[in-house]
């Protein structure tokens, strides 16, 4: 009885590892895609580019390198525009106006920093005044130059 259990098994066993190597369909034996062609784009290697150029390629490449740089300079020359930067700036300035008048009161709803800038600008218009015309002379004395040379000519 043992020997019958053991040479069942092994049949089984035996007829199970025939099935598994050469499944068939209808007597057939079923093809699996191992046949299949292996696709260019498996065969490509990364960053090695390729032979040929199309002619909208380098076009592509100037815009995004012209893009990227564009970006970069936004970003880094870009105003600071957040509130800490503009309550820093606006403590300076009611700071700088206690220092002028001790007995000075901040008024609810007025830029002291806007104040500041106006003197600024004020200062700045009057400094470029003098530089422009530092004698604030007239322009009637270049002609007053041109008779002296007149006279000298005549002698």
């Amino acid at each position: 009885m043992f020997s019958q259990v053991a040479v069942r098994s092994a049949t089984r066993r035996a007829a199970t590892l025939m099935q598994h190597q050469q499944p068939k369909h209808n007597g057939m034996p079923v093809r699996r895609a191992g046949g299949m062609p292996v696709p260019q784009s498996m065969k490509a290697k990364p960053f090695d580019g390729h032979p040929t150029n199309e002619g909208w390629e380098p076009y592509v490449q100037f815009y995004t390198g012209v893009s990227v740089i564009l970006l970069a300079v936004n970003y880094f020359f870009a105003p600071d525009t957040t509130i800490d930067s503009w309550a820093r700036n606006e403590a300076a300035a009611r700071l700088r106006l206690k220092e002028k008048d001790p007995d000075f009161k901040p008024v609810f709803g007025v830029h002291y920093q806007d104040l500041q800038s106006k003197e600024r600008q004020e200062k700045w218009d009057e400094v470029s005044e003098k530089e422009f015309n530092p004698f604030k002379e007239e322009d009637d004395d270049d002609d007053d130059d041109d008779d002296d040379d007149d006279e000298d000519d005549d002698e």
